[in-house]
């Protein structure tokens, strides 16, 4: 009995806001460790991946993961709701000079936020709905001070935020 109930404790239910080429990945491997994944995105080319088990970039592994995959497809309102903890790996496009082979350029041009700080905005919007404090891990690519200066700003008391930035290449996550 006490480990099932230890077993039980260490099962989280992890959602996912954003499933691209850097969240399927890593929801796919969260979910190869016994998690229950939940899962939510906007584009419907992702879900169509999911549905027919196939991605259609290089990643290793990820296909055969994939195969039998269990992660569930909810709207993001049941996602915040259910979730034990929240990743976002939403996309921050930018320019291809700062993929971090090269040395850096010496003038710098920010990341495109746009989508990353809709996302957060969104999230917190259902947090306050349902006044629960949810911690909020965001894994998406940004440059130093941006969580602190143009995210933080956009949420509210029930939205606990933390980044973890994972150092991976595409094709390795």
């Amino acid at each position: 009995i006490v480990n099932s109930i230890v077993l039980n404790y260490l099962i989280m239910k992890i959602g996912f806001v954003g499933l691209g080429k850097l969240g399927l990945p890593v929801a796919l491997a969260v979910e190869s460790k016994g998690h229950e994944v939940f899962g939510y995105d906007i584009k419907q080319q992702i879900y169509e991946q999911i549905k027919n088990r196939k991605i259609d970039y290089k990643e290793k592994h990820a296909n055969n993961l994939l195969k039998k995959t269990k992660i569930k497809i909810v709207d993001l309102k049941k996602l915040v709701n259910i979730s034990d903890i929240i990743f976002v790996p939403i996309q921050t496009p930018h320019d291809r000079k700062y993929e971090g082979i090269n040395d850096i350029p010496k003038s710098r041009k920010d990341f495109d936020y746009t989508y990353l700080k809709k996302g957060i905005k969104m999230i917190s919007s259902e947090l306050k709905k349902i006044k629960k404090k949810k911690t909020v891990i965001i894994i998406s690519t940004v440059l130093p001070g941006t969580i602190r200066k143009k995210i933080l700003p956009l949420t509210n008391k029930y939205t606990q935020i933390g980044y973890n930035p994972f150092f991976i290449a595409m094709g390795t996550t």
